[in-house]
């Protein structure tokens, strides 16, 4: 399903993003935030969320996957805030994550979930 992109050279992702909404909790050593992811795929997400997130600052973000088909699981992980942009309609900040250190058992999760989703 997430296999790495070999049709265009220039992309800068190594995995296909599926869009999905999904409810993500943010947490750093100054914050807890609740956001709203908008894509997943193996190697990370984006996510919308009402405050500015600090690019290349590590942070636990956690999330349920549950199709309604299978059991659901929850994944928390450590990702790296790759980029976040200001946005006005509708207000806030859209960033991109990248997972640092997924395991293969919620790497797989992931892929499996994506795969029931797409």
């Amino acid at each position: 399903m997430d296999q790495p992109l070999a049709t265009d050279p220039t992309s800068a992702r190594k995995f296909e993003r599926v869009q999905i909404q999904l409810h993500v909790m943010y947490l750093n050593e100054k914050q807890v935030l609740d956001a709203q992811m908008l894509n997943l795929s193996v190697g990370g997400m984006a996510i919308f969320t009402q405050g500015e997130l600090p690019v290349g600052e590590d942070a636990m973000v956690a999330f349920t996957l549950d199709s309604g088909f299978t059991e659901a699981h929850t994944i928390s992980t450590i990702c790296e805030i790759k980029h976040c942009t200001f946005q006005k309609e509708p207000w806030g900040f859209v960033c991109g994550l990248q997972f640092e250190r997924l395991t293969p058992s919620e790497a797989y999760e992931v892929e499996q979930f994506l795969g029931l989703m797409s």
